[in-house]
């Protein structure tokens, strides 16, 4: 597109920035139609129809991607990053362990319960390669905080002495997403409440801590 003048010169870069943030945003919109897609499909959508949703080229989607199964990952990565920030990495303001983790089992039940993907991604996409990856990952990730966690713990009695930090936050951690998981696996009006499932995760978690002789 030729320019002249100073005005015109203005106008170019103005068009330049665009096309930039342009580019910058259609990731972003791109994972927003595929999560409503996720959404309304039960776990599956075409890439054509994200990329007219987002307002792309089907060619732009495969590129920023490279394939379907790397869109729905990313769909999984948002997922598990807000999940990482509101509740697993999460500072929350109790300084008791005993207090703080069992509000941490309610904020994490409340944010699956809540999220829209929460039983797509726990049921339907947990199989799909990309995703077991994903969730590797994460739980690796997890774990190596919570044995600081569980360190914490033990120094302030709440959790056995004689308990393996990294085998007990891997047990806590599997066995409260496998509860999770599975009331999901439930028709929602046939899910435990909030507060049940809380109170069925969090025994789980004490009965882990204590050791043998508690």
């Amino acid at each position: 597109m030729p320019w002249s003048g100073a005005s015109n010169r203005r106008r170019q870069q103005n068009w330049e920035k665009a096309q930039v943030a342009e580019k910058k945003t259609s990731p972003d919109r791109l994972i927003a139609a595929a999560t409503r897609a996720l959404q309304k499909g039960d776990g599956d959508f075409e890439m054509s129809t994200i990329a007219r949703t987002a307002g792309v080229s089907v060619g732009l989607a495969y590129h920023y991607f490279g394939s379907k199964a790397g869109l729905i990952a990313a769909v999984v990565e948002h997922f598990y990053e807000a999940l990482d920030n509101e509740v697993m990495m999460a500072r929350l303001p109790v300084s008791d362990w005993l207090d703080r983790e069992r509000l941490r089992i309610q904020y994490s039940v409340a944010f699956h319960y809540r999220h829209p993907l929460a039983a797509i991604i726990l049921q339907r996409l947990r199989r799909e390669p990309s995703v077991m990856a994903i969730e590797q990952q994460r739980l690796e990730r997890q774990i190596e905080a919570g044995v600081g966690n569980m360190l914490q713990g033990q120094k302030q009695g709440s959790v056995s002495a004689e308990l393996d930090p990294a085998a007990a936050a891997t047990f806590t951690l599997a066995g409260s997403r496998a509860l999770i998981a599975r009331a999901l696996a439930l028709p929602p009006g046939q899910r435990p409440t909030e507060q049940a499932l809380s109170e069925q995760i969090w025994n789980l978690i004490r009965q882990a801590t204590r050791g043998e002789g508690s």
